[in-house]
């Protein structure tokens, strides 16, 4: 009989359950053990949500589980309903996640006897190695060994604003969308800011305006870009397959990729299309261009490009941005571009200075105001005890320009020193910098899917080491500029 492995998974969010569910459906045996201090697996931040208004970024037909079973999904939500489900429709989140939870909880009940899935409601404070083993110390006093261990720990917390008091105690400021009574203001009808502009913003005004809030809503940002609306009943896909060969075939240099899809999106409106069916192309070869790119342009990228990239690709449901559009148009919601100087605390309200993008302050007035500039991609400065040991030991390193964990083709970790971790592996959003798409349920499942065969083919076959590509400095400098 096969050695039955044993596999931890840290993390019960999207990308934790999505590896279990595969591994479960592998028939090779196994021990897998899910390790999350919530209740609910597969559910994560973003599926968690209990507001009706929080939708899904895209059509039901393109979040099934599993790339092999494309309409599971939609076949779900008909299951669910009781009537057949629209492909097209932009669900509700908390439905995906217990979509997620429930095919998880079938792949447990159907696994055959040498399989089992152990869920553990707990934190995993350090990993040690022992031997060939790794061993799992839970905030519970439990102490688990296993073959290999993969980090689905999802996205973090935002990143803690300078204008923000540390304490937290103060209920004008709340450091995350999602902290307990942020979204239900005392006071419906007095101002509030919004700190950040993308989808946690649209996320956090949706969720003010479910909850009976009707005061202004200020959004703060940089650029002032919000992401940009679905069309309706527009395929979600390579709708212009030769978009993406086209910018493959050229200098792989950023500013001829940049100049590229700018050109096809011009020329998609005059086909009678539009630039949704660039960007989706985009979606097959997106990895690929970033893996051509040199670290100086995945750097001016992130300074430069990303924003306007991520308003355009990680786009809002219809829904979502008519919503919007008639807030805007009536004064509830005010967008402003530009940076915070300061935030002065008065007795019932909040003084926020703005410096606009045209070089004027304004000056605000907000009851509360929330941080919802989105996860923290620096993994070095997540308030985690086990991200904190695992780069003290060194078995962690990041992407430049310092985002995202570093990790081989197979996901694999790659320590500070260039060495590859055979047992340790990393998925989903923790791979960003890495990969460019990382973070959306088809990457994550794809993912998945393929980490699976990699982790049951033990032992896994990786490179002892991985060629430089970056100086040291970059890839695990403690500097957190």
């Amino acid at each position: 009989m096969p050695e039955r492995l044993s596999i931890a998974i840290i993390g019960g969010g999207c990308s934790g359950a999505l590896a279990a569910l595969h591994l479960l459906r592998d028939p090779r045996p196994a021990r897998i053990h899910l390790i999350e201090p919530r209740v609910i697996a597969g559910t994560g931040l973003a599926y968690s949500t209990n507001c009706p208004h929080h939708l899904l970024n895209v059509p039901a037909r393109c979040m099934s589980v599993s790339p092999a079973a494309p309409q599971d999904f939609v076949e779900w939500l008909g299951n669910d309903g009781g009537a057949p489900a629209n492909p097209d429709e932009f669900i509700a989140r908390q439905r995906y996640g217990r979509y997620v939870a429930d095919r998880l909880e079938t792949a447990r009940r159907e696994a055959p006897p040498n399989k089992v899935l152990l869920r553990h409601h707990a934190e995993v404070l350090e990993v040690d190695r022992q031997g060939e083993r790794a061993v799992l110390h839970l905030n519970n006093r439990t102490r688990l060994e296993a073959d290999s261990v993969v980090l689905a720990l999802g996205n973090a917390a935002p990143r803690h604003l300078p204008f923000f008091p540390r304490s937290g105690a103060d209920s004008m400021f709340y450091e995350s969308a999602w902290s307990p009574g942020a979204l239900a203001p005392p006071d419906p009808n007095a101002a509030v800011a919004l700190i950040g502009s993308g989808l946690t913003a649209v996320d956090a005004f949706l969720g003010l305006r479910a909850n009976g809030h009707r005061g202004v809503v200020h959004m703060i940002a940089r650029r002032g870009l919000l992401p940009q609306p679905h069309a309706f009943n527009q395929p979600h896909g390579a709708v212009n397959n030769d978009a993406g060969h086209v910018v493959l075939g050229e200098s792989g240099k950023l500013h001829d990729l940049v100049r590229q899809v700018r050109e096809r999106a011009a020329a998609a409106e005059k086909e009678g299309s539009n630039w949704r069916d660039v960007v989706n192309s985009l979606r097959q070869v997106t990895n690929e261009l970033w893996h051509q790119l040199t670290p100086g342009d995945r750097e001016r990228f992130y300074r430069h490009v990303k924003p306007y990239w991520d308003a355009h690709r990680h786009r809002m449901a219809p829904q979502s941005a008519a919503v919007l559009d008639e807030a805007r148009r009536s004064g509830g919601l005010q967008v402003h571009a530009g940076r915070i100087q300061r935030i002065a605390e008065g007795p019932e309200m909040l003084r926020i200075q703005v410096l606009l993008r045209s070089q004027k302050v304004a000056i605000l007035h907000a009851q509360r105001a929330i941080n919802c500039t989105g996860s923290e991609q620096d993994y070095r400065r997540v308030d985690s005890q086990l991200l904190r040991s695992l780069f003290s030991k060194g078995w962690l390193s990041v992407n430049p320009p310092g985002v995202g964990v570093r990790t081989i083709e197979n996901g694999a970790v790659v320590d500070r020193h260039g060495a590859v971790m055979p047992w340790l592996f990393a998925m989903g959003p923790m791979r960003v910098g890495g990969r460019l798409e990382t973070t959306a349920v088809p990457e994550i499942r794809e993912q998945a899917a393929a980490l699976a065969k990699t982790l049951l083919a033990h032992p896994v076959s990786v490179p002892a080491k991985v060629r430089q590509l970056w100086p040291s400095s970059a890839l695990c400098s403690g500097s957190t500029d």
